[in-house]
This record gives C-alpha cells, structure tokens and sequence, in this order.
C-alpha cells in the first residue's frame, strides 16, 4: 500500500494534518485538470476546494482500487459536470483573458522552452483559439477531451473516472475531435 493510501486510512480516522499533507501533494493537479475544465482562475480555485471538501467527506468510502489521484480526477470532473448542469456558473468562456491569469501548473498550455516574445505571443493566439473551440464541446465531450489530450489519460482510465464504458469514451473523443477540428479549420490552414 502506498504512503497516499496510508494517509487516506490515517485523515479517515480525523488525522486532519494527514488530509493536509494529501491536499498539498494532489492541489497542483487537481487546480490543473479544474484549470483546464472551466479555462478560468476563479473558478478553479472553486472547483479545487469543492474537491478537497468532497474527498475529506468521502475519505471513509475509498476503497484503495485506484490511485488517489485518479479518485481526485474522478471527484473533479463530476463536480465540474455537475456545476455545469446548474445555471449560475460558468464554464470556460473564451473572453478571458488569455495568458495573465493562466496558472503555471495548466497541463493544457505549459509555457515553452522558448521563451521569446514573438513565441509567447503566437501562443497567445492560439491559445484564445483553443479556448473558444473547447466552447463548442458539450459538457462529457470536453472531459473526455482534457482528460486525454491534457491530462494524457488512457480511455479506460477515462471510461472509470466519467464511469462510462471504453466505447462511449471513445464516441465522446471522437465527437470532441471532430468538433475541435472543425472550429480550429482556419486556424490549421493558416499555419
């Protein structure tokens, strides 16, 4: 058994600084794929902290059949799909702005090796393409979509944390793909 999975057992029994010590070891991933869902600081710090205040309400109900990370991801994009069902939050909208506010830990848009002006500018760019073609996605397509291409998981990782079958994960990537395609069509013929 892993030393996230002994800190579980231990924050499960009221050990309040074993939950902090899991908290500061998940937060940077778990604020990545929130990140990445709603494309907005704000409310993927939201997002982190219903997390983090659902797992510590369900620490008694992990069985320890997968990682904990995986257990977080799940929690994450359910509370997001969830939060998209109800009318007063928003999801990522694509005039936000693009780079400012975009925290160094997004798995989606990490920062290049190149640093030059010219280059973070054209990411720039794209990046606020990107953005209002993930707009285009329903709720389970851009899941199904961060979940692999951002957070680089396998479909049957995928297919457990959305708890849907491989094949209806691939529909949903496929249907995301072509979606994505078909907004990012200029852009792929202008480069």
């Amino acid at each position: 058994m892993s030393d996230s999975h002994d800190l579980i057992r231990m924050a499960a029994r009221g050990d309040r600084r074993a939950f902090r010590i899991l908290v500061d070891e998940h937060k940077g991933r778990v604020f990545a794929l929130a990140y990445d869902l709603t494309g907005s600081v704000d409310d993927a710090e939201d997002l982190s902290q219903e997390v983090f205040l659902r797992a510590y309400r369900s620490l008694g109900q992990f069985r320890g059949d997968s990682a904990i990370a995986t257990w977080l991801h799940t929690i994450t994009v359910r509370i997001w799909i969830d939060m998209n069902r109800s009318a007063g939050v928003r999801v990522r909208n694509s005039s936000d702005p693009l780079d400012e506010n975009m925290p160094q830990e997004s798995s989606a848009f990490r920062a290049s090796a190149a640093d030059h002006p010219e280059t973070r500018t054209e990411g720039s760019f794209i990046r606020g393409y990107v953005n209002r073609a993930l707009d285009a996605l329903s709720p389970r397509e851009r899941s199904v979509f961060t979940l692999r291409f951002f957070e680089e998981q396998k479909l049957a990782e995928i297919g457990a944390v959305l708890s849907i079958s491989e094949g209806a994960v691939k529909s949903h990537l496929f249907n995301a793909v072509r979606k994505m395609r078909q907004e990012l069509a200029f852009l792929m013929e202008a480069l």
